[in-house]
């Protein structure tokens, strides 16, 4: 069964009829099952109730022939995955306008991406070269080598290493897939950095706590 994350509070949704509705509208009539051929106006519109929080996703997608491969996020109008307040708002805020503006230009999702990832590598590891490709070749010193080929393989599909060249701040070209990419090249450096370390610290603090209720339950019976 397909699935998919509530972009409200991140809770994945198993897309099965109670959950998942889809209606096919053109301009000639609403009524398109009853017809034997799609209008090449046809959008289809997709609604996804999440059975966690209840809020309702809503999206378009085209599938005639002059609207194919259009795809818009109605409510929410973006896609972007909410991320905790921890994360520095500028970063977050940076990715967030990146995937709502995915729709009308890809070139201008790509180049705010490129940026967000420059971003996150001088924030949270301090690294700071010439080209964003320099500073993703840096982190084979600051992160694990299974994360590194991971994210090795993300940049090297396609021409994203390419891109990575070029001063983050231009509105650069964008090969086909590659603001998709790019995000979740953004996501996958949110779980593994900042949320990571969260959770780390969190732990560490909780252990300490269990540590200090000892010490004072066993000074206490002395």
């Amino acid at each position: 069964m397909a699935g998919m994350t509530c972009p409200f509070c991140d809770h994945m949704i198993a897309l099965s009829s109670e959950v998942h509705k889809t209606f096919d509208l053109s301009f000639d009539a609403s009524d398109i099952p009853k017809r034997k051929k799609i209008a090449d106006d046809t959008i289809q519109v997709a609604f996804t109730k999440c059975p966690n929080c209840g809020k309702i996703n809503i999206i378009a997608d085209g599938i005639g022939e002059t609207v194919a491969g259009k795809h818009l996020p109605v409510h929410p109008m973006s896609m972007a995955r909410k991320f905790p307040d921890y994360i520095p708002d500028t970063i977050r805020k940076n990715y967030e306008e990146a995937y709502a503006i995915l729709p009308c230009s890809q070139r201008a999702s790509a180049a705010l991406s490129r940026h967000c990832l420059h971003q996150i590598l001088s924030d949270f590891f301090n690294i700071q070269r010439d080209t964003l490709k320099d500073e993703l070749n840096a982190l084979k010193d600051h992160m694990s080598e299974e994360d590194c080929k991971l994210i090795d393989a993300l940049r090297k599909s396609g021409n994203l290493d390419q891109h990575f060249t070029h001063d983050t701040r231009l509105i650069d070209e964008a090969d086909e897939g590659e603001p998709e990419k790019l995000l979740k090249l953004i996501e996958y450096m949110f779980e593994h950095c900042y949320i990571k370390r969260h959770e780390q610290e969190t732990l560490f603090s909780e252990i300490i706590g269990l540590d200090d209720d000892s010490k004072k339950t066993k000074n206490g019976k002395k």
